[in-house]
């Protein structure tokens, strides 16, 4: 008798799960997916189609309403998917775009490096993981598609409190209270602009209804199978599919399926949108599109557990003074680095992936970030720590603050010996870290880490306060679709999938609003040119 299959789970060196098959016939290796990772399959050609149109959007976020309006303006019929029940997915809560020879950019006096500065310090992003071609399609593009979107409608922020290049949208009915008002969802800016130039070019946005599967018919992709918010299969026959449904942060299988041992457990929870779990990437799986960068994604410091999960978790007091560049000790009650370095510019705000991947590498992976009275002031912290961007204090900070302490979210004590205690470090370690640090401040120089001096503060006014962080803060997964230059969806044989374009983070290594926006509108116009095939 044949010898009956059996199956053994292993790791591979690229983070797959693989399962070893042993048959009669002797061994082979198939890829095993977890079920909620795994790719789905193509639709067949229905006998009836619902709807028609010349190119479906699915997804509406910064990526998907920028496909959607281009789409548009080169004279395509555009139906737009939105899984949720509201149009901006991840750009609802990020706070600027960053373009260096935009007219903001310009009015700001800004002098912009050279184009191959521009594109190099694109690449370096990622570490040169990116397709350049890719990326050169993007950087070529960002200024002119700022400008684009400000047409709509948006206004800039003209303080530069982050700096020339950076472009903030603030409310046009309050401009006098500038980015504030907003943030840090200032980039709703940019979504009600794009959402309401979409609807001007009857783009029809489907909202609370998902898209399911891709149907594909001789080769290439006919239309896409959705589920209307009364639970109905809507067929929607096209010319072209745009997948910019976002990326897998949300989906446990698939970043389990795909981290491999050394980072599943980097980060304390996932700050962007629920819904962002996948469905464009495993559809295009489905009819066999290659994938890249699938192991990858985007920690940032801020992984405070206790805080909760999305954008609100990510913005409470306990999660800005974690961010912020005071003392930070690990588990041993020491000191590990310089708490002001940021990654991928010198000096201090943006701490992003320095902070966590420091932390990655302590004890349990974990690290408090000390304060004092002094230190936990608004004032104090807008003065001395200059934060930028997202490390910016919100305007609900000293509410969320009394809140935090309250869950103990935010350690409190009296002295410097309880608040040892109460995260559990050598007390005599402590205070000898504690008392080199206030020295190093005293004279305005760090001899361990080389931290300025102007960011320098030191540890002694009570109450104390320490913020414990573990890993860090998932902000997105950087695996995605393999594309061209035109944001053609590729198979695993780099060969075009016909119909199908992709951007915004259902690409690999394209998770910023700086990528989403013109990755879009690239992804849009080249699926309206759909229209002239047969």
């Amino acid at each position: 008798m044949p010898k009956q299959e059996t199956k053994k789970i292993k790791s591979s060196t690229n983070g797959l799960i693989e399962a070893v098959s042993t048959k009669s016939s002797g061994k082979g290796k198939e890829l095993f997916y977890l079920s909620g990772a795994k790719p789905i399959p193509s639709s067949a050609v229905p006998r009836k189609w619902d709807l028609e149109t010349d190119v479906v959007v699915v997804g509406a976020g910064g990526a998907g309403l920028a496909a959607s309006v281009a789409a548009a303006e080169k004279g395509a019929d555009v139906i737009t998917l939105e899984k949720a029940g509201s149009c901006g997915g991840d750009a609802l809560f990020a706070v600027a775009a960053v373009a260096l020879k935009s007219r903001h950019a310009k009015r700001s006096g800004l002098q912009p490096p050279p184009e191959s500065v521009i594109f190099e310090s694109a690449m370096l992003h990622n570490a040169w993981m990116a397709d350049p071609d890719v990326v050169r399609a993007m950087v070529d593009r960002m200024d002119d598609t700022m400008d684009w979107i400000e047409d709509m409608g948006v206004v800039y922020d003209t303080q530069f409190k982050w700096g020339p290049g950076v472009h903030t949208p603030i409310d046009p009915e309050h401009p006098e209270e500038g980015h504030y008002c907003w943030h840090p969802y200032n980039a709703r800016g940019f979504i009600k602009a794009m959402e309401k130039r979409a609807h001007a070019l009857c783009v029809k946005i489907l909202k609370n209804t998902p898209a399911k599967a891709l149907v594909s018919d001789s080769g290439r992709v006919a239309g896409i199978l959705a589920i209307t918010k009364d639970g109905k299969k809507l067929y929607i026959k096209s010319k072209a599919v745009v997948l910019t449904s976002g990326g897998f942060g949300a989906n446990k299988d698939m970043m389990k399926q795909y981290s491999v041992s050394r980072n599943k457990d980097d980060y304390a929870y996932y700050i962007g949108c629920k819904s962002n779990t996948g469905d464009g990437i495993r559809m295009a799986q489905g009819i066999g599109a290659g994938v890249e960068g699938m192991d990858k994604h985007l920690l940032w410091d801020g992984g405070v557990p206790g805080v909760g999960a999305g954008p609100g978790a990510y913005y409470s007091a306990a999660t800005q003074l974690a961010r912020q560049p005071s003392l930070t000790v690990n588990k041993l009650g020491k000191r590990f680095f310089n708490e002001a370095a940021m990654f991928p510019f010198p000096g201090p705000g943006l701490l992003s992936e320095s902070q966590a991947n420091q932390i990655i590498r302590q004890k349990d992976q974990t690290s408090f970030t000390i304060h004092d009275s002094v230190t936990v002031d608004r004032k104090f912290i807008l003065e001395k720590y200059k934060p930028m961007f997202c490390e910016y204090p919100c305007s609900w900070f000293e509410v969320s603050f009394q809140k935090c302490i309250a869950k103990k979210t935010i350690i409190k004590a009296d002295t410097i010996k309880e608040l040892a205690r109460l995260i559990d470090v050598d007390e005599q370690i402590f205070s000898e870290t504690l008392d080199s640090y206030n020295g190093y401040c005293d004279k305005g120089e760090d001899p361990e880490y080389f931290k300025p001096a102007k960011y320098l503060a030191p540890i002694r006014q009570p109450p104390f306060y320490a913020v414990k962080q573990i890993g860090g803060a998932l902000v997105s997964t950087y695996g995605g679709l393999k594309v061209n230059s035109k944001f053609q969806v590729l198979d695993k044989n780099w060969k075009v999938i016909p119909g199908l374009y992709a951007a915004g983070q259902t690409l690999s290594y394209a998770g910023e609003l700086q990528q989403a926006f013109p990755s879009g509108r690239i992804a849009g116009e080249n699926s309206s040119k759909e229209i002239s095939k047969k």
